[in-house]
């Protein structure tokens, strides 16, 4: 590691120099020509802006008399719904509404009403968002919104979102509360600034990560933890018992402050959504010291920051696995939601008393299950014992039917049997049209196998008219590896109860067996349209150990003799509770060695990656650090 500042200047000099060249041939967004924006909706055939939260918005002709609009056409503004409710305009991602020739704006507003109200005229771009707000009187006028203050000459405001009755009267509305319907009229929105940028523009591809917030050593999520309101956290390895299967850590959240006081956990890059289709739930294991309190958690997305989802569910005491479904307002189809935050107590009473959560899974992610088995108490774990699936409204097994259960086009429910004896609740399976369609009901945490060494049988029944040459089980790692299939027949016309013996095929020690999916018909094989199963027993379920090991990484050389030992103060906590640390000075210009060691439970830990990191992002260090003469 050699601290060797000329070859470092060297360096930066002709990363600087290669820099301008490149800008000199295209011209930066800050530097783009100006283009300004006018839209008095005189060439609108249909209105092109799009509505949120609430408003509805048309183009007309009949807009009131007064001094402040043309003639011609103006859109009208049926208010109503959230707070915030709106329309907005989108320019292309490389184009903005104001430079730095100018960065105001203006249009005419006709407000329905005497008391006096506000409207905000809102500009968002990729990672920012100006917002400016004018109280307006009855009738029209010209409001004039300059956005200088807070402009940011690198980065492009392509949406302007307008938002009339903000908030409701003198913008002092309750922020949950519904607007009732107002009227308001809008003409000749200018933004003299605008401009259309010209520089090549790199398409960031979308993703939909698989992430398990855990807190643990090996935590892979990439979260960070940002306080506000007068929260504050700390990861700790104490936690109530009855929390998730072979945790050692959880999140520690003690709330105070204000009511909307929070924590935002996990930020990922701007086109990486914690939610897809099919995966719109996010679970996590929360541990309340009260019931009745609310728990908000809520996405948001980085480039249009007044895009947020919301759901909220009511805690009770003690350990449980909470839901959160943001199908209801999840704009998937075109917003990524990469940031998400938890709200604990929300508007409501702070206690002294902490809140923990833990596994908190996104996009389909496989959380721990609870100790406890949820619901805030106990010490049995109901996964480590054989179980029934029943689909009743106290199966217990975790069963799950419909949206990311499918694939392959199928499509699954719970519904109340008609046919045959069996009049109870049962899953009936619609056929997809893939010859591999099929239904995954079941999904269990690490370390819950769904067999045994001593027990390989699981049984179901299952009914169909049609005979089926190939009902086909598959039981499965989350990962898909290890998995192992049975195949049987099914004669058709009634109830039948048909038995998949596992007994042949790889060796049980392969791995977890924590996944089942059902096949009614497969490849090769007649598919019936559909069929109903129930009763799904797993004679041999048990739990196998899930082994966390303790991970000690040293370097070698540092010692508590020779260098300043630190530990989980400050900002050692964001890494791993009751992380120790060793600190020493290394003389500019000198030349240095690292070697390091890694155990697991004072073993060596072979075959895993190990990652330097020089210059951390907030470490306060302006080293110029070069290794193997790479800066």
């Amino acid at each position: 590691m050699n601290l060797n500042k000329s070859k470092l200047v060297a360096t930066l000099a002709s990363v600087l120099m290669l820099s301008a060249s490149i800008v000199g041939l295209g011209g930066s967004a800050a530097n783009a020509a100006s283009t300004p924006y006018t839209q008095n909706f005189d060439d609108m055939a249909t209105y092109t802006g799009i509505d949120f939260d609430g408003n509805t918005t048309t183009l007309v002709t009949d807009q009131p008399a007064g001094a402040g609009f043309t003639s011609g056409k103006a859109i009208k503004l049926d208010n109503q719904g959230a707070a915030w409710a709106g329309t907005k305009f989108v320019l292309p991602e490389t184009s903005s509404f104001i430079s730095t020739a100018n960065a105001t704006g203006s249009i005419s507003v006709y407000s329905p009403d005497s008391e006096n109200r506000c409207f905000v005229l809102k500009l968002e771009g990729p990672g920012v968002g100006i917002e400016k707000k004018l109280t307006v009187t009855q009738g029209w006028q010209t409001l004039d919104f300059s956005y200088a203050a807070e402009y940011n000459a690198s980065k492009n405001y392509n949406v302007a979102a307008l938002m009339p009755d903000f908030f409701g009267v003198n913008c002092n509305m309750v922020w949950d509360q519904a607007k009732p319907l107002t009227t308001w009229y809008v003409d000749n929105l200018s933004f003299p600034g605008a401009r259309d940028a010209s520089e090549v523009v790199v398409e960031v591809p979308r993703t939909t990560p698989s992430l398990l917030v855990n807190f643990e050593s090996n935590d892979s999520s990439g979260y960070a933890i940002t306080n506000f309101g007068g929260n504050s956290t700390a990861v700790v390895t104490d936690a109530p018992a009855g929390g998730s299967v072979g945790s050692v850590s959880a999140l520690k959240v003690t709330t105070a402050g204000e009511g909307w006081a929070g924590t935002t956990f996990i930020e990922k890059s701007v086109k990486a959504s914690l939610i897809s289709a099919g995966n719109m739930a996010v679970k996590a294991n929360i541990y309340s010291p009260v019931a009745g309190a609310a728990i908000m958690m809520k996405i948001e997305s980085v480039e249009h920051p007044s895009q947020v989802v919301e759901v909220t569910q009511t805690s009770v005491a003690g350990w449980k696995t909470y839901s959160f479904d943001f199908t209801v307002g999840g704009n998937i189809s075109a917003l990524d939601y990469p940031k998400a935050s938890i709200f604990f107590d929300f508007f409501g009473a702070k206690t002294s008393n902490p809140w923990y959560i833990d596994d908190i899974a996104f996009n389909g992610a496989a959380g721990a299950a609870l100790s406890s088995g949820g619901g805030g108490g106990g010490t049995t774990d109901p996964n480590s014992a054989p179980f029934v699936v029943t689909f009743e409204s106290n199966d217990t097994s975790g069963a799950a039917l419909g949206g990311a259960a499918d694939f392959g086009n199928n499509v699954s429910s719970v519904v109340t049997s008609t046919v045959g004896t069996n009049t109870s609740k049962v899953g009936r399976i619609v056929n997809g049209d893939q010859c591999w369609s099929g239904t995954t009901f079941m999904i269990k945490d690490l370390g819950n196998q769904l067999i045994s060494s001593t027990s390989k049988l699981v049984t179901l029944d299952l009914y169909s008219v049609d005979p089926i040459a190939d009902v086909k089980l598959k039981l499965e790692g989350n990962g898909g590896d290890p998995a192992r299939e049975v195949d049987v027949a099914h004669p058709g016309g009634g109830w039948q109860s048909l038995s998949f013996d596992f007994a042949t095929g790889s060796a049980f020690a392969a791995g977890n067996y924590i996944k089942a999916s059902l096949f009614v018909g497969f490849c090769g094989t007649a598919h019936p349209t559909e069929a109903l199963f129930d009763n799904v027993s797993f004679p041999g379920a048990t739990k196998l150990p899930v082994v966390i090991p303790q991970i000690t990484t040293r370097v070698n050389g540092l010692t508590s003799a020779n260098s300043v030992a630190g530990s989980t103060e400050g900002w050692a906590q964001y890494y791993a509770a009751g992380l120790q640390y060793f600190e020493r000075g290394l003389e500019v210009g000198s030349t240095t060695n690292l070697s390091y060691t890694v155990t697991a439970n004072g073993a060596p830990y072979a075959n895993k990656s190990v990652h330097l990191l020089l210059g951390k992002e907030y470490s306060g260090s302006t080293a110029k650090v070069s290794v193997n003469g790479q800066a």
